[in-house]
């Protein structure tokens, strides 16, 4: 219970990094809390988390591909903050000013998210879509038996 716990925080906070609206919106801090106040998630939602995930990084490991293959260059990995800066350059300043208000500050911005975010955008949706999908993986049964 305490790896599918942990799974789920990656999972959701993971989600909560790459949308900045979790941290601008209250609406979305809403939905955060809803989520957690409930004991047990339902691993549909990992499961369909984890191939909306994969759908992102499949279509960002092909943009990223594109290029090189229709010009014979090399390949180029675009990170999630070069995305972030060309969809809304504003909403990672202010993600960035969110989250440098809180107790761990810069410290959280620049060797946690900023590490996370300055991945290749495939990689990062790779690996959230990993742990998502192990964290809605089905379980097996297994039946005991008492003579």
């Amino acid at each position: 219970m305490r790896v599918n716990w942990l799974l789920a925080t990656i999972a959701i906070s993971g989600a909560a990094v790459i949308g900045a609206w979790v941290l601008v919106s209250p609406a979305a801090a809403i939905v955060l809390v809803a989520l957690f106040a409930v004991p047990v998630i339902p691993r549909a939602a990992f499961r369909f988390l984890s191939s909306l995930f994969l759908l992102i990084a499949v279509i960002a490991l092909v943009a990223d591909l594109t290029p090189m293959i229709s010009a014979g260059g090399a390949p180029q990995a675009t990170s999630v903050t070069e995305h972030w800066e060309g969809l809304s350059p504003a909403s990672l300043k202010g993600a960035k000013a969110a989250v440098s208000k809180s107790a761990a500050g810069s410290w959280l911005w620049d060797n946690v998210i900023g590490v996370a975010i300055g991945w290749p955008t495939f990689v990062l949706f790779g690996l959230l879509a990993l742990a998502a999908g192990v964290a809605g993986r089905r379980r097996k049964t297994i039946n005991i038996y008492a003579n």
